[in-house]
Protein backbone atom coordinates (compact mmCIF):
# COMPACT_ATOMS: atom_id res chain seq x y z
CA UNK A 1 0.00 0.00 0.00
CA UNK A 2 1.53 3.44 -0.90
CA UNK A 3 1.10 6.64 1.13
CA UNK A 4 1.30 10.03 -1.43
CA UNK A 5 2.65 12.66 1.36
CA UNK A 6 0.84 15.54 0.61
CA UNK A 7 -1.64 15.41 4.07
CA UNK A 8 -3.27 17.84 5.93
CA UNK A 9 -2.84 18.50 9.48
CA UNK A 10 -5.91 18.66 11.14
CA UNK A 11 -5.82 18.96 15.03
CA UNK A 12 -9.12 17.33 15.41
CA UNK A 13 -7.31 13.89 15.66
CA UNK A 14 -5.41 14.57 18.59
CA UNK A 15 -8.09 13.87 21.08
CA UNK A 16 -8.43 10.20 20.65
CA UNK A 17 -7.78 6.65 22.17
CA UNK A 18 -6.42 3.82 19.87
CA UNK A 19 -10.00 2.19 19.34
CA UNK A 20 -10.43 5.54 17.26
CA UNK A 21 -7.36 5.25 15.98
CA UNK A 22 -7.78 1.81 14.03
CA UNK A 23 -11.02 3.11 13.13
CA UNK A 24 -9.49 5.75 11.06
CA UNK A 25 -8.42 5.35 7.02
CA UNK A 26 -4.94 4.63 6.50
CA UNK A 27 -4.80 8.22 4.48
CA UNK A 28 -6.38 10.00 8.45
CA UNK A 29 -4.24 7.61 10.62
CA UNK A 30 -0.89 8.78 8.81
CA UNK A 31 -1.63 12.66 9.19
CA UNK A 32 -2.59 11.93 12.77
CA UNK A 33 0.78 9.77 13.43
CA UNK A 34 2.61 13.13 11.56
CA UNK A 35 1.19 15.20 14.20
CA UNK A 36 2.38 12.79 17.02
CA UNK A 37 5.55 12.83 18.75
CA UNK A 38 8.62 11.06 17.29
CA UNK A 39 10.23 9.19 20.04
CA UNK A 40 12.69 6.82 17.95
CA UNK A 41 13.25 3.75 15.32
CA UNK A 42 14.84 1.10 14.26
CA UNK A 43 15.52 -1.57 12.27
CA UNK A 44 13.31 -4.85 11.94
CA UNK A 45 13.51 -7.52 9.24
CA UNK A 46 14.19 -4.81 6.25
CA UNK A 47 11.92 -1.82 7.63
CA UNK A 48 12.86 1.12 9.29
CA UNK A 49 10.34 0.92 11.98
CA UNK A 50 9.45 4.59 13.22
CA UNK A 51 8.08 5.18 16.46
CA UNK A 52 5.13 7.98 17.64
CA UNK A 53 3.39 8.57 20.92
CA UNK A 54 -0.15 9.93 20.02
CA UNK A 55 -2.31 11.12 23.39
CA UNK A 56 -1.96 7.81 25.28
CA UNK A 57 -0.64 5.22 22.75
CA UNK A 58 1.71 4.64 20.24
CA UNK A 59 2.18 3.47 16.83
CA UNK A 60 4.86 1.89 14.76
CA UNK A 61 5.18 2.97 11.49
CA UNK A 62 6.46 0.04 9.00
CA UNK A 63 8.45 1.52 5.91
CA UNK A 64 9.85 0.04 3.10
CA UNK A 65 12.47 1.75 1.82
CA UNK A 66 13.43 -0.48 -1.03
CA UNK A 67 9.41 0.37 -2.58
CA UNK A 68 9.14 4.11 -0.84
CA UNK A 69 5.95 2.95 0.50
CA UNK A 70 4.59 2.54 4.43
CA UNK A 71 4.11 -1.22 4.27
CA UNK A 72 2.26 -1.14 7.99
CA UNK A 73 0.72 1.03 10.69
CA UNK A 74 0.61 -0.79 13.99
CA UNK A 75 -0.87 1.02 16.80
CA UNK A 76 -0.03 -0.19 20.62
CA UNK A 77 -0.18 0.41 24.13
CA UNK A 78 1.60 -2.22 25.69
CA UNK A 79 4.97 -0.97 27.38
CA UNK A 80 6.39 -4.21 26.68
CA UNK A 81 6.56 -3.45 22.92
CA UNK A 82 9.01 0.00 23.82
CA UNK A 83 11.44 -2.30 24.37
CA UNK A 84 13.49 -2.63 21.24
CA UNK A 85 13.39 1.21 21.30
CA UNK A 86 15.49 1.71 24.79
CA UNK A 87 18.88 1.03 23.37
CA UNK A 88 18.35 3.46 20.83
CA UNK A 89 17.08 6.31 22.77
CA UNK A 90 19.41 9.44 23.52
CA UNK A 91 18.80 10.70 26.53
CA UNK A 92 21.81 13.26 27.30
CA UNK A 93 19.13 15.84 26.52
CA UNK A 94 17.00 15.01 29.04
CA UNK A 95 19.96 14.63 31.28
CA UNK A 96 21.84 17.63 30.91
CA UNK A 97 18.57 20.45 30.46
CA UNK A 98 16.30 19.30 33.70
Amino acid sequence: MKIIQSFSINRGYMDMNIYQFIELSTEEQVNTIWQGTFVGNRNYKGFNVVLYSIENFFVEVFYNQTENAISQIRPFKSMTRLMPYIETLDLTELLYNS
